[in-house]
């Protein structure tokens, strides 16, 4: 039976990731959980009158009262 450390290396080594690009993953990983953690407003957008809004944190629109659904950011959808 294989030790659960040996089928990670092997595994990384079928798909050429070595342990220096697993730590630049994990630093990249960590950065952006600590840039989220940083911001202080987001978007939120009200799918029924369409209105968006800029604010810290929001649970219903003020126009309609209906439930706000937060909006990603670039970062969030991992294009930046």
């Amino acid at each position: 039976m294989h030790s659960p450390m040996s089928v990670v290396k092997r595994v990384r080594a079928v798909f050429g990731v070595d342990d220096a690009q697993s730590q630049d993953d994990a630093a990249e990983s960590a950065e952006q959980s600590t840039s989220r953690e940083q911001r202080t407003t987001e978007l939120f957008h009200c799918g029924s009158c369409g209105t968006t809004y800029v604010s810290r944190e929001m649970e219903s629109c003020s126009k309609c009262e209906t439930p706000v659904e937060s909006v990603p950011t670039e970062q969030d959808l991992g294009l930046l």
